[in-house]
């Protein structure tokens, strides 16, 4: 047995019978799959959590209440900050009363995004 085992393992094999290269293949293709909602642009769930992207480091649930309040209410905004830091780290979760409220707004400005003082901010359902 175990001089099949080193043999196999000659040839590429793992010792359950799984090929080396192709397990490393197959996680490679996982790595260029998109996990983005827009790479199936036609189904993706809208919810009342909107994703927002591109924000300075400045960013503040003020200023991004300020941005977006045209859509007013919003329940709660949580700025993602980078590690250690009270920066923002260019992302944040604005929760909207309704899926329908979400919606009214990824209907007006979801694929354009958004220019505020020359910064192009993106949303996307969460």
């Amino acid at each position: 047995m175990r001089a099949k085992l080193m043999k196999d393992n000659a040839r590429g094999l793992h010792p359950l019978g799984r090929c080396e290269s192709s397990h490393s293949s197959a996680h490679d293709n996982r790595r260029r799959i998109s996990r983005s909602p827009r790479a199936f642009s036609g189904l993706v769930t809208p919810t009342s959590t909107i994703v927002v992207k591109g924000l300075p480091k400045e960013a503040t649930k003020e200023t991004i209440h300020q941005i977006l309040a045209e859509w007013r209410p919003l329940p709660n905004i949580r700025v993602m900050p980078k590690k250690n830091t009270t920066f923002c780290r260019g992302i944040a979760f604005v929760d909207f009363p309704s899926v329908v409220a979400a919606r009214k707004l990824m209907d007006e400005i979801g694929d354009r995004g958004l220019d505020v003082n020359g910064r192009k901010l993106s949303f996307d359902y969460r």
